[in-house]
């Protein structure tokens, strides 16, 4: 990252009680989005101070709530036909660093499952009973 050490310089100003710093300091790690985060959670973690942590936190839900925000209208854009992918988007939000592949793959095993167990002759009940 290039700008590392305004990013330094602009979590160590979280702290300020000036208002109008800390709301120039919050505009300005929003715009660099997602690469702060890492700062901000280092920053929260060494931290004992409620009010910075409560700012840190703040930032952080913002940002992922802008990511994800952008990438559902994506999602939606692209013609929103595969709704496994639009929970995943919206599931960004409270589960970040969730590894969607691996949910992908347990839903491509459930319906391998069901599809292998399905049967032309069985009654519709039977077929329910089954997934």
């Amino acid at each position: 990252m290039e700008n590392l050490a305004e990013i330094d310089a602009l979590v160590k100003l979280l702290d300020d009680p000036d208002e109008e710093i800390y709301q120039h300091v919050q505009q300005r790690l929003l715009e660099y989005g997602n690469e702060v985060i890492i700062y901000l959670e280092t920053a929260w973690e060494q931290s004992l101070d409620t009010l910075l942590q409560e700012r840190i936190e703040n930032i952080v839900h913002t940002i992922q709530f802008n990511n994800v925000k952008e990438d559902l209208n994506l999602w939606y854009q692209s013609g929103a036909f595969d709704l496994l992918q639009g929970a995943l988007v919206i599931n960004r939000y409270q589960y970040p660093d969730l590894d969607e592949q691996v949910v992908i793959n347990q839903i491509e095993e459930i319906k391998r499952e069901i599809w292998v167990g399905l049967q032309y002759e069985m009654s519709s009940i039977e077929k329910i009973k089954l997934i």
